[in-house]
Protein backbone atom coordinates (compact mmCIF):
# COMPACT_ATOMS: atom_id res chain seq x y z
CA UNK A 1 0.00 0.00 0.00
CA UNK A 2 2.75 2.42 0.93
CA UNK A 3 4.50 1.64 -2.36
CA UNK A 4 1.33 2.49 -4.31
CA UNK A 5 0.98 5.83 -2.55
CA UNK A 6 4.65 6.61 -3.14
CA UNK A 7 4.38 5.67 -6.82
CA UNK A 8 1.41 8.03 -7.22
CA UNK A 9 3.21 10.82 -5.37
CA UNK A 10 6.32 10.34 -7.53
CA UNK A 11 4.17 10.54 -10.66
CA UNK A 12 2.42 13.68 -9.40
CA UNK A 13 5.69 15.36 -8.43
CA UNK A 14 7.10 14.62 -11.87
CA UNK A 15 3.98 16.07 -13.46
CA UNK A 16 3.44 19.13 -11.23
CA UNK A 17 6.86 19.80 -9.67
CA UNK A 18 5.81 19.28 -6.04
CA UNK A 19 3.28 17.37 -4.01
CA UNK A 20 1.64 20.61 -2.86
CA UNK A 21 1.23 21.81 -6.47
CA UNK A 22 -0.23 18.40 -7.34
CA UNK A 23 -2.73 18.62 -4.49
CA UNK A 24 -3.74 22.10 -5.64
CA UNK A 25 -4.23 20.83 -9.21
CA UNK A 26 -6.40 17.91 -8.08
CA UNK A 27 -8.41 20.20 -5.77
CA UNK A 28 -10.45 21.55 -8.67
CA UNK A 29 -13.04 23.28 -6.48
CA UNK A 30 -10.42 24.99 -4.28
CA UNK A 31 -11.82 23.64 -1.01
CA UNK A 32 -8.42 22.49 0.36
CA UNK A 33 -9.89 18.97 0.54
CA UNK A 34 -10.26 16.29 -2.12
CA UNK A 35 -13.51 14.41 -2.61
CA UNK A 36 -13.56 10.98 -4.21
CA UNK A 37 -15.20 12.23 -7.45
CA UNK A 38 -12.70 15.08 -7.68
CA UNK A 39 -9.76 12.70 -7.15
CA UNK A 40 -11.08 10.20 -9.69
CA UNK A 41 -11.78 12.89 -12.28
CA UNK A 42 -8.20 14.17 -12.23
CA UNK A 43 -6.15 11.06 -11.43
CA UNK A 44 -8.07 8.65 -13.65
CA UNK A 45 -9.65 11.02 -16.16
CA UNK A 46 -7.31 13.93 -16.88
CA UNK A 47 -3.98 12.35 -15.94
CA UNK A 48 -4.93 8.82 -17.00
CA UNK A 49 -2.75 7.47 -14.20
CA UNK A 50 -5.12 4.57 -13.57
CA UNK A 51 -8.71 3.39 -13.94
CA UNK A 52 -11.47 5.00 -11.86
CA UNK A 53 -11.74 1.89 -9.66
CA UNK A 54 -8.00 2.03 -8.97
CA UNK A 55 -8.27 5.76 -8.24
CA UNK A 56 -10.96 4.96 -5.67
CA UNK A 57 -8.70 2.38 -4.06
CA UNK A 58 -5.83 4.89 -3.96
CA UNK A 59 -8.12 7.55 -2.47
CA UNK A 60 -9.09 5.13 0.29
CA UNK A 61 -5.40 4.59 1.10
CA UNK A 62 -5.22 8.27 2.05
CA UNK A 63 -8.54 8.21 3.93
CA UNK A 64 -10.51 5.01 4.39
CA UNK A 65 -13.85 6.85 4.53
CA UNK A 66 -15.35 6.89 1.01
CA UNK A 67 -17.76 9.62 2.11
CA UNK A 68 -14.91 11.64 3.56
CA UNK A 69 -12.28 13.84 2.05
CA UNK A 70 -8.52 13.77 1.71
CA UNK A 71 -6.94 16.88 3.17
CA UNK A 72 -3.57 18.30 2.24
CA UNK A 73 -2.32 16.85 5.53
CA UNK A 74 -3.55 13.34 4.54
CA UNK A 75 -1.77 13.89 1.24
CA UNK A 76 1.55 14.44 3.00
CA UNK A 77 1.78 18.23 2.67
CA UNK A 78 3.11 20.08 5.71
CA UNK A 79 1.50 23.24 7.07
CA UNK A 80 4.61 25.20 6.08
CA UNK A 81 4.48 23.88 2.49
CA UNK A 82 0.75 24.57 2.20
CA UNK A 83 1.04 28.10 3.61
CA UNK A 84 4.03 28.97 1.42
CA UNK A 85 2.30 27.63 -1.69
CA UNK A 86 -0.95 29.52 -1.01
CA UNK A 87 0.95 32.78 -0.41
CA UNK A 88 2.92 32.27 -3.63
CA UNK A 89 -0.26 31.58 -5.64
CA UNK A 90 -1.98 34.64 -4.17
CA UNK A 91 1.02 36.82 -5.07
CA UNK A 92 0.96 35.45 -8.65
CA UNK A 93 -2.76 36.23 -8.93
CA UNK A 94 -2.22 39.74 -7.61
CA UNK A 95 0.64 40.29 -10.07
CA UNK A 96 -1.54 39.15 -13.00
CA UNK A 97 -4.24 41.61 -11.94
CA UNK A 98 -1.67 44.42 -11.79
CA UNK A 99 -0.31 43.47 -15.22
CA UNK A 100 -3.80 43.61 -16.72
CA UNK A 101 -4.22 47.26 -15.69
Amino acid sequence: QEEEIQALKDFLIQRYGSIVAAFHAIDTNGSAALTLPEFQKVVAGQLRYCRRSDAKRLFLLFNDDVEGVVTWENFGVTLQEWTHYRIKKRAEQDQRKMDER
